[in-house]
């Protein structure tokens, strides 16, 4: 153990400390209306350049930092959405003929403040405007409609069986549970106060 500390130092002492006041950042104002902006990018010369568009739809969630109770039900609603291949989001855009495959991830909880993500790539031009409809008009169908009950329970015994085990992905458990609470770490005055949120959600759900 010396010696992999000894070893770590060597590199840490390259670096100095700062003060946590540092870590503060602006929060992003909500627009009154959207934003639409429109890039070149480049491509490979193969394939159908007259089916190289994209589209990339971003909403802010909030103004300020998430209640845990709030970010995970987030997670949970990310999941429905997006995360498996029966997700109502995910289903119907690959269904829908449009595009090659979906961009985004959804929720992004990296930053204090929470935004979600989704798109489209391959597309033609006249598709882009009907991607960015469907998107649209599957939220609301969701809003009106909401999910199976079965889909619900599902998604948050996923999140759950995550949240405990942290071993569902490439990283080892140690550096997975070090990611998921870094942005609290970050922009939390003490996010182990949080831990006690936790067990509010899961007697109220």
């Amino acid at each position: 153990m010396e010696e992999h500390l000894c070893f770590i130092k060597v590199y840490l002492d390259l670096f100095k400390g700062d003060s946590a006041e540092t870590l503060k950042v602006r929060y992003q104002k909500m627009f009154k209306t959207p934003k639409r902006i429109t890039e070149r990018y480049p491509v490979s010369k193969e394939g159908d350049f007259a089916r190289k568009y994209m589209i990339y739809l971003s909403w802010l969630l909030s103004e300020e930092m998430l209640d845990v109770e709030t970010d995970l039900k987030l997670r949970i609603l990310n999941h429905l959405l997006l995360r498996t291949p029966a997700s109502s989001l995910r289903k119907i855009l690959l269904e829908s003929g449009f595009g090659d495959d979906i961009i985004g991830n959804g929720i992004g909880n990296e930053f204090p403040q929470p935004i979600f993500s989704v798109g489209m790539n391959g597309l033609s031009k006249d598709d882009v405007r009907k991607v960015e409809e469907l998107i649209v008009n599957t939220f609301k169908s969701l809003v009106e409609e909401g999910f199976a009950l079965d889909a619900v329970e599902a998604s948050m015994n996923t999140i759950e069986f995550s949240l405990r085990e942290h071993n569902s992905g490439s990283f080892p458990r140690g550096l997975s549970l070090m990611l998921c609470s870094i942005v609290c770490g970050l922009f939390c005055s003490d996010f182990l106060k949080r831990k006690n949120k936790i067990c509010s959600f899961t007697i109220h759900v």
